[in-house]
């Protein structure tokens, strides 16, 4: 499944027509993702994110300070969820996002969510909670994080309970 473009509605259009499985492939291009709810928002689906060609994706984030919701979140993983080959940039320097701007949950059986890759993104400016996992597994691997500067940087990443048996997600 190929997103008509890389922005937010697009995106979601295309992972709302994915069957569990698939991978949807995100053209190259810049876009900032502005709503004040989960920009992109995927429940129950097992996916791979993926933009077109390694880091040729720009997502910017422009949320408001006011808002608790981040850029991803994937509920409900049954097997494996992957992000792969992204710049996410945070534009609003004010921004909280309390529940952290990607947020990854396996909530109906957690020992089988144990692929999770995020990988060869590039992460910029995120000021508070970059990422937050909830009973699922997987790695972080093969990205650039650019953390805050400045006075008051707080970067965190949130990993809570796990049991399972670590495996290789798809490539």
């Amino acid at each position: 499944i190929t997103a008509a473009s890389c922005s937010a509605a697009d995106v979601q259009t295309a992972a709302n027509s994915a069957a569990s499985g698939d991978t949807v492939v995100v053209p190259n291009g810049t876009c900032t993702w502005t709503d004040t709810t989960w920009s992109l928002d995927i429940t129950g689906k097992d996916l791979i994110l993926k933009c077109a060609s390694l880091r040729g994706c720009t997502i910017q984030s422009e949320k408001t300070p006011a808002s608790s919701q981040g850029l991803i979140r994937a509920q409900n993983i049954t097997d494996y969820f992957r992000v792969t080959g992204f710049v996410f940039v945070e534009l609003n320097t004010g921004i909280t996002s309390e529940g952290g701007n990607f947020v990854f949950t396996c909530v109906t059986n957690p020992s089988t969510c144990d692929k999770l890759r995020i990988d060869n993104n590039t992460f910029t400016d995120f000021h508070n909670n970059l990422m937050r996992v909830e009973d699922a597994y997987g790695v972080f691997d093969n990205n650039i994080v650019n953390w805050c500067t400045g006075a008051g940087c707080a970067v965190t990443v949130v990993i809570q309970q796990f049991s399972g048996t670590p495996v290789e997600a798809p490539a």
